[in-house]
């Protein structure tokens, strides 16, 4: 085999390693900014928040056979909707607080206990 011929192969032969190793380095960072994607939207930062509730009904959902869907306004003006069990029976006008969690990812979520 001739000096060219054979540097040319060898140069192919690198470029194709180095094609499946970009490849695979590209599915090892989607793997990764997975994880950390997962890994902020678990911290969050939790603030009690008072409100009056203005509606509560049962949810669509199937299978929700033990919760209710409850609106609340919020004192800053806000209006949300958590979901709540039938046993703690809320009813509109009743003063409440909600939890309100703060996610890394800009996420904000609301919780009735």
């Amino acid at each position: 085999m001739r000096h060219e011929t054979r540097l040319k192969l060898d140069r192919e032969l690198r470029l194709r390693q180095l094609k499946f190793a970009g490849i695979g380095l590209a599915i090892l960072a989607a793997v990764v900014g997975g994880f950390l994607l997962v890994d902020l939207d678990s911290h969050e930062t939790k603030t009690r928040v008072a409100g009056t509730i203005e509606s509560v009904a049962t949810p669509a959902q199937k299978g929700a056979l033990d919760g209710l869907e409850v609106g609340v306004k919020l004192e800053d003006g806000r209006h949300v909707r958590v979901l709540a069990m039938k046993s703690r029976d809320p009813h509109v006008g009743d003063r409440i607080e909600v939890t309100e969690h703060h996610h890394l990812t800009g996420r904000t979520t609301f919780t009735f206990r």
